[in-house]
């Protein structure tokens, strides 16, 4: 024996992966899940495994295009109704929702939030996943409303045109406005 390495567990790559956006990662366990449960650790595979599990959940599928594990392909499509969807099955029917709601970084504090979100409404009250390519921005979570309302959101801005910014300033203004409402 040369050297023996142990992976860490699950929830540890699912929250390095959600926090720095690891595309990587991301492609990795799509395979994973094709090899597990498909015999073939193929994107391919990995995709069906998907598509079988978002069906099962009930979650709205139109206008749902996946490619490959990353999200970076052009190829790829999502709602914000979907991921709304997807979002509400993790909180009220997945197993170890906690571990799931712990691998989105904290607003203003952590991974790819902490340098938005800095309104104080947001802070410890925000949890999020942001995503990003030319002309699209994303985030999509969860937060708690001023009148105690626990809420799942999803906001998709696409082919918009000048500084990403503005974008995100107008996605933080819209976010808090919800929250500030009694």
């Amino acid at each position: 024996l040369i050297a023996e390495m142990t992976s860490p567990p699950l929830s540890r790559i699912i929250e390095v992966l959600n926090h720095e956006s690891i595309n990587l990662f991301a492609e990795h366990l799509l395979k994973e899940v094709g090899l597990l449960l498909k015999n073939s650790g193929t994107t391919a595979s990995g995709v069906e495994v998907l598509y079988e599990f978002l069906e099962d959940a009930g979650i709205n599928m139109t206008g749902l295009f996946i490619e490959d594990g990353s999200g970076m392909s052009p190829m790829n499509a999502v709602t914000s109704r979907g991921l709304a969807g997807i979002l509400l099955f993790m909180k009220n029917r997945a197993g170890n929702f906690s571990w799931f709601l712990n691998s989105l970084p904290d607003a203003g504090r952590e991974g790819t939030l902490k340098s938005s979100f800095k309104d104080p409404a947001f802070v410890s009250n925000l949890r999020a996943k942001s995503g990003s390519m030319t002309r699209v921005r994303s985030y999509a979570g969860y937060f708690k409303t001023n009148s105690g309302n626990e809420m799942a959101f999803s906001i998709i801005i696409n082919n918009f045109s000048g500084p990403s910014q503005r974008i995100i300033s107008d996605i933080e203004e819209i976010v808090l406005e919800t929250i500030l409402q009694r």
